[in-house]
């Protein structure tokens, strides 16, 4: 495709094409897109007065629409542009291959904001309507609808809004500009990351997207003799710090043992989308499983699975959710042993007080495993 195709495959629509229809065909067309050098006739800077003729093709805004609704559809034009964005993309973008995708995007965003300014300035007193619409759920969208508000209170004249992406760009840029030897892999697991940041409270606050990766540095650098026995001296460190009272409230130590299970379960979902590491994984799971170390074997067995690793019944088992995951409370689990606790917290909260003993097993587990997870 060359400059002049491409300058006409993105016009601005007409007056009879609504932002959101809009945003939907650009939406298809962006996975053809990235990789295009930017352009500049795609987004010219500009100044418009609210009263200019261009205002109206933009008017996709209506008096008297409920605030919720008016919420979910913008939440919605909005998601359909981001979501086809790969991580990829920006990656180009940082090493100076601008792609046409994040260019579209903030068009989108300008125009959506230059649309409500527009509107506001025929309806004043509906701002109070996106003032409260304006709430972190998205912080592309947050940034154009502020834009709006700050332009309508300021006066007629609008500027084009400047899409701040620095909440993806910056780490990126942080990240390549010291390489290593596994850029590539880590790229490769920021993928399966970046794809639930996207949906995450944290960028809806926007925050920075995370580039820091122990995990990968701990399978990539040790065998996995040495990784299953730091993995499980760190479990062992939280059960230490568990009595019959947090169990009960839930808080302090369990709750620190579910954000570790958590989180070791996202890093296995994402090294798991690298080949070359995602065998050892399951080499890691089998060396927990000799070690009784099922708190941490679960949350690995439980990445692999939601990163569509196929796993062999002997360690399936294990993760079977059916009845409270009653295989592993009834024929799987052994002592003394670090336990795999959601379940057998489960059966405790229904009443069955014999629950204490396998969690509390762990009171005899450095004195049987001592040499094996000595590092």
């Amino acid at each position: 495709m060359d400059a002049r195709e491409f300058r006409l495959s993105v016009q601005i629509p007409s007056a009879s094409w609504p932002l959101s229809n809009w945003a939907a065909d650009r939406a298809h067309e962006m996975d053809n897109l990235d990789g295009i050098p930017q352009l500049s006739p795609l987004k010219p800077p500009y100044r418009f007065m609210h009263t200019d003729s261009p205002c109206d093709s933009w008017m996709i805004f209506s008096p008297g629409e409920d605030r919720q609704h008016v919420t979910m559809q913008l939440l919605r034009d909005s998601w359909v542009m981001f979501k086809n964005i790969r991580l990829e993309t920006w990656v180009e973008q940082v090493i100076g291959l601008p792609a046409a995708s994040l260019v579209i995007l903030e068009t989108f965003h300008d125009r959506l904001a230059f649309s409500l300014f527009t509107f506001l300035h025929r309806f004043p007193h509906e701002a109070t309507k996106y003032h409260e619409a304006i709430g972190r759920t998205d912080y592309f969208l947050h940034q154009s609808v502020r834009h709006a508000l700050e332009r309508a209170e300021n006066g007629p004249e609008y500027q084009s809004l400047q899409l701040d992406a620095s909440l993806i760009l910056d780490p990126l840029k942080s990240l390549i500009s010291r390489p290593d030897k596994d850029i590539l892999v880590r790229l490769s697991a920021l993928e399966v990351r970046y794809r639930r940041f996207r949906t995450s409270p944290e960028f809806a606050r926007g925050d920075h997207f995370s580039v820091d990766m122990p995990f990968l540095v701990l399978m990539t650098e040790h065998p996995v003799k040495a990784v299953a026995a730091r993995l499980t001296k760190a479990a062992l460190e939280g059960f230490l710090a568990l009595c019959v009272t947090n169990l009960v409230d839930y808080a302090g130590p369990v709750r620190l043992l579910g954000k570790a299970w958590d989180q070791l379960s996202q890093d296995a979902r994402e090294l798991a989308a690298v080949d070359s590491v995602h065998q050892k994984l399951i080499l890691l799971a089998k060396r927990l499983l000799r070690l009784n170390n099922f708190f941490t074997l679960t949350a690995i067995l439980t990445g692999l699975r939601l990163a569509g690793i196929p796993l062999e019944p002997t360690l399936a088992n294990f993760i079977d959710p059916s009845d409270n995951h009653r295989t592993y409370r009834l024929q799987l689990h052994k002592e003394p042993s670090l336990p795999f606790l959601y379940p057998l917290m489960i059966d405790l909260r229904r009443g069955n007080n014999k629950a204490l003993k396998p969690i509390f097993s762990f009171l005899a587990y450095d004195g049987a495993f001592r040499d094996d997870i000595r590092v």
